[in-house]
């Protein structure tokens, strides 16, 4: 009779363990909620509103989100090409975004709604995969791919190519 009442209890313990583990293990587990079948190659979120995020694609351009990523609004980017390897977002001025592209360096003024070619810096059909604004100096603008590193000291208004020593 012990050992009948011993194995019962093995096992409601057995249960009860499993149920609690399995429970705080749904709790720490990722979900998908992102656009559907767009690959992600960039994410940056607003400096001043988490709750805000741009998804940078592959072949689907640019997503955003206003609610944490609970749902997503596919921004229209007219020229701009479809494949989005790179975002920055202005940390003083978040409206204005920047997007690399395998066809050139883009830039939107008003929280992505509008997208324009950046005419102004080095080569035009440049892959750019890297973007960074300088953070003491928010006018100190780099933009990088495999053809040139490019930099503003005027917010984006005019750049030049930077010479890298060696070869690379």
């Amino acid at each position: 009779m012990y050992i009948k009442d011993f194995i019962f209890k093995i096992a409601i313990f057995a249960f009860v363990i499993t149920t609690f583990f399995s429970s705080l293990a749904d709790e720490n587990r990722w979900s998908t909620n992102g656009p559907t079948g767009a690959c992600v190659e960039a994410i940056n979120f607003h400096p001043f509103d988490n709750h805000i995020i741009y998804l940078g694609t592959l072949d689907n351009g640019v997503y955003k989100s206003i609610n944490s990523g609970d749902s997503w609004i596919h921004l229209e980017l007219g020229n701009l090409d479809r494949t989005v390897q790179v975002l920055a977002i202005h940390p003083l001025g978040p409206d204005t975004i920047y997007a690399g592209t395998i066809r050139g360096l883009f830039k939107s003024t008003d929280a992505g709604e509008e997208w324009d070619l950046v005419e102004s810096i080095g080569s035009p059909q440049n892959d750019y995969r890297a973007f960074a604004i300088n953070p003491e100096n928010s006018n100190i603008l780099y933009a990088g791919g495999p053809m040139d590193v490019c930099k503003s000291t005027d917010g984006g208004q005019s750049w030049y190519e930077m010479i890298l020593p060696g070869e690379w």
